[in-house]
């Protein structure tokens, strides 16, 4: 049977017409279909699980198999997970107060002074992801559950997310995920009957060599992951060239490689022996 893989960076990705129409089209062609979701802010996996539940179209979800970077690693060796590294909050004495949501059940930790400390999701009675607050109310730590137990963290400061960690069956350390900004040089072209202005923060290059054209400059920062990896203890400076070792790892042969639109220049420079699709 021929056999079709999509690796997801994103929920947006699924969500695109394209991922739905692509998937029917496959299918329809009697091809075996695997969803990778490879999101690094793991607190997106059961988001995304439920997102494929609720698609709508002639798509037959039960023959589409769906996995994780959990699932592709979590037999690898990695390292014993230092204390120091995540925050471990014991929620005996605290109140509990739980409520219903559209996602499932949420249970709250709060102290006897009325300060949030923890929120635990329960979906079908099976705990997802706990959220640990500091004393601010602020997020500080989010812990995702596979069948309850701890496969991944996302550390967070000024209630952004700077790092996650994902961690194998044994609750070691497999990879550290970090965010950084990347600085980039964007150009933009505009003819002199053009009806749009440039931005104001747009630096015009004078020496164009062109007069019917205005080149303007700028300096953009743009995120980019960095990842280490505990169990050979390589560096990635890009995520992307993670993506390659995984879609390596998992030692495909026979199938078709299908990335969001998005992604596709950037991960496809890293694979140039792969026949790679878009969607």
């Amino acid at each position: 049977m021929k056999q079709a893989l999509f690796l997801v960076t994103s929920i947006a990705g699924l969500k695109k017409p394209g991922f739905i129409s692509k998937i029917e089209a496959l299918q329809s062609n009697d091809y075996e279909i695997a969803v990778l979701l490879a999101m690094t802010n793991f607190d997106e996996i059961y988001q995304a699980r439920k997102n494929m539940q609720n698609i709508r179209g002639n798509i037959n979800l039960e023959n589409i198999r769906m996995t994780s970077l959990f699932d592709v690693f979590k037999d690898d060796a990695g390292v014993p997970l230092k204390e120091e590294e995540i925050t471990n909050e014991s929620f005996d004495g605290l109140n509990a107060h739980e409520m219903n949501a559209t996602q499932g059940i949420i249970r709250r930790y709060v102290t006897d002074e009325g300060d949030l400390r923890a929120e635990s999701l329960f979906v079908d009675d099976v705990l997802t992801h706990t959220i640990i607050f500091d004393e601010s109310a602020q997020v500080i730590q989010v812990n995702n559950y596979d069948h309850e137990r701890l496969f991944g963290v996302e550390k967070y400061r000024n209630d952004e997310m700077f790092e996650s960690l994902l961690l194998n069956d044994n609750q070691e350390l497999l990879f550290r995920f970090t965010k950084t900004q990347t600085t980039k040089m964007v150009s933009y072209l505009l003819g002199n009957s053009a009806v749009i202005e440039a931005p104001e923060e747009l630096v015009m290059n004078a020496d164009t060599g062109d007069d019917t054209i205005k080149t303007f400059e700028s300096n953009i920062e743009t995120p980019s992951i960095k990842v280490i990896s505990y169990s050979d203890f390589k560096r990635y400076d890009s995520i992307n060239g993670f993506y390659n070792r995984l879609l390596a790892n998992m030692k495909l042969t026979d199938t078709e490689i299908y990335l969001d639109s998005v992604d596709l220049v950037d991960i496809a420079k890293y694979m140039p022996k792969q026949r790679i699709f878009n969607y």
